[in-house]
């Protein structure tokens, strides 16, 4: 399988020149497809979860993605 992991990231970048940068529309298809391009199925098989609650102080906040002992990832619409 990581043989065909480069074909897959130039497929993945590829796809990527198309989205419009919205972050709350195009977020969780856009991990998806990062992870798949990796050779996950999807985010959640690779053990990953989409807006993790965490507190901070009195307020809630969301993580996009977290992959636990691995990466935090937040995501924002492109140009900001």
């Amino acid at each position: 399988m990581s043989n065909q992991i480069p074909e897959k990231i130039s497929k993945f970048i590829e796809f990527t020149k198309n989205l419009e940068g919205y972050e709350k529309g195009e977020a969780q298809t856009f991990l998806n497809r990062l992870f798949q391009a990796f050779g996950h199925a999807d985010c959640h098989e690779a053990g990953a979860v989409f807006e993790k609650r965490i507190k901070v102080g009195k307020r809630t906040k969301f993580e996009d993605l977290l992959l636990p002992g691995k990466v935090i990832i937040e995501m924002k619409s492109r140009g900001h």
